[in-house]
């Protein structure tokens, strides 16, 4: 018989001390055996403890009031207060008859539910497997409701904040439980409804914000993209500028040497056909590339190299003198082709030269 889930159902037992507490206890007793969680007001409220809201905080966590039937009960204020409470929460409602009552002394929310008779001489076993099966119908669909309930009070009590409201997957059981409910069950309150329907639209609301916030990242992106790929063009139009550029200048540099180039060769070639070989060597040297030029500025010519080797070879300059500053008018050359020193007459001094 004892419940094997993993929470116990939460019952709490109404009923008149003046003639069914020992009723109450043994009631208790065979409802834990069962795997049942049951609650008595006197054994679960403290000393000193304001037994009425206490009282109110039980029936609100529990998931189904089994209520006692009995000539005391039917007419204790007491016990009709924790009947309009468990009605006011939507509570399932399981009354057990103890003693007979008149029908029409029975509370008129009860008067409507099939009884749980233990007052037909059949003893406690039998009754209290009656009362267990009933507990058990629909026992997940009960649970819900009293865990929903209780959200939706501390919703309700705390201001109603967003941080309460359900989301998610959580919303979606929430949607299916509503969705599963039974006739017979316990209503669904309009305090949950509202906490439904609330959290529905804030969903909806944080959905919606939640596309907007990424359709904003998509067309950011999208700009993004747009501005580096123009970026990217303006950088290859830069550097094609600067290409061309430095391709316009080297094609100056480069037509400007080939100019010189030919002028030059045509004055070299002009000056061999004079005979001025020494000339023709200066022109040629000119327009001569000079040592670590780069070929795209200063092209080489051989035609030009063949007028500085004809100059050179023709030319009857075989040595340069140093050592003199004053003007030259007489000169002695050595027989033995400069292999002794010779004298050079500068004006009045004579100095020492040396043939090259």
């Amino acid at each position: 018989m004892a419940d094997t889930g993993a929470e116990k159902l939460k019952i709490f037992i109404s009923y008149s001390r003046r003639d069914s507490s020992d009723f109450a206890d043994e009631l208790l007793a065979g409802l834990e055996l069962a795997g049942f969680a049951p609650f008595l007001d006197r054994h679960d409220i403290a000393a000193g403890e304001d037994w009425e809201v206490r009282l109110g905080g039980l029936i609100q966590h529990s998931d189904t009031v089994v209520y006692v039937v009995s000539p005391q009960a039917v007419i204790s204020e007491r016990c009709a207060r924790e009947v309009e409470k468990a009605c006011a929460l939507s509570k399932r409602l399981l009354p057990v008859v103890l003693k007979p009552v008149p029908d029409t002394e029975i509370p008129a929310q009860l008067s409507r539910l099939q009884f749980v008779r233990f007052d037909q001489g059949r003893g406690v076993s039998r009754p209290l497997v009656e009362l267990a099966a009933a507990l058990r119908q629909d026992l997940e669909w009960i649970r819900e409701h009293t865990r929903l309930g209780d959200a939706a009070i501390r919703w309700s009590t705390r201001n109603r904040p967003e941080s309460l409201l359900l989301r998610g997957d959580e919303l979606d059981a929430a949607k299916l439980w509503m969705a599963g409910h039974k006739p017979g069950a316990p209503e669904i309150t309009e305090l949950q409804r509202e906490l439904m329907r609330t959290s529905e639209d804030a969903e909806a609301a944080r959905a919606g914000s939640e596309r907007r916030q990424l359709e904003e990242m998509r067309l950011a992106q999208q700009a993004t993209a747009r501005h580096q790929k123009r970026a990217g063009w303006m950088l290859l139009g830069i550097m094609a500028l600067v290409m061309i550029g430095v391709g316009y200048t080297i094609w100056l540099s480069r037509n400007l040497a080939v100019r010189e180039a030919r002028v030059f060769t045509s004055l070299a070639d002009n000056a061999l056909k004079e005979e001025q070989f020494d000339r023709a060597m200066r022109f040629a040297l000119q327009a001569y590339p000079a040592r670590g030029s780069l070929p795209w500025f200063t092209p080489f010519f051989a035609e030009l190299e063949g007028k500085l080797a004809g100059g050179a070879m023709l030319s009857d300059l075989k040595g340069i003198l140093y050592g003199h500053f004053a003007e030259i008018v007489a000169a002695t050359f050595s027989p033995d082709n400069g292999n002794v020193p010779i004298n050079v007459e500068v004006g009045e001094q004579a100095l020492p030269a040396l043939s090259r």
